[in-house]
């Protein structure tokens, strides 16, 4: 298994947390590109940009969850011990579950902002990066 979440970034650490009754959600204030402030509740993985994890050139313009997903991935291939490049036919027969209610929310709202308040043209790959399936497809290549 891998999990990255505002509760942990392995599964140790996550389950651990769950089991302790550990809430993932604090009270932050947000400064948006305007300077405008807003406080809300918000859980945030910050625990994953501090591993500073190499996911490969592939995934380095992807948004945050599909790095998120790569990242869990690895870490659930590392922990099964299945070993791809001793068993090519493996890929083939190994499967994944990606649970995922938006895709790309970062990429979404950088880009609002550098289009409504910067007057700046989107990033030439805000669709790739905004679709909900492309965790699951940077993963099915990797």
């Amino acid at each position: 298994m891998g999990a990255v979440c505002a509760t942990g970034t392995t599964v140790r650490e996550f389950w651990s947390n769950a089991t302790e009754g550990v809430c993932g959600t604090e009270v932050r204030t947000i400064v948006g590109a305007d300077e405008t402030e807003i406080t809300v509740p918000v859980a945030q993985a910050d625990g994953f940009w501090k591993l500073q994890p190499d996911l490969g050139r592939d995934i380095s313009r992807a948004d945050d969850f599909s790095k998120f997903a790569a990242f869990a991935a690895d870490a659930a291939v590392a922990s099964s011990g299945l070993d791809f490049a001793a068993d090519p036919a493996l890929g083939a027969r190994t499967a994944t579950i990606i649970g995922t209610g938006i895709g790309g929310q970062s990429s979404l709202e950088q880009t609002y902002v550098n289009m409504l308040c910067k007057g700046k043209r989107p990033r030439p790959l805000t669709i790739l990066r905004l679709n909900p399936n492309a965790a699951a497809s940077h993963l099915s290549i990797r």
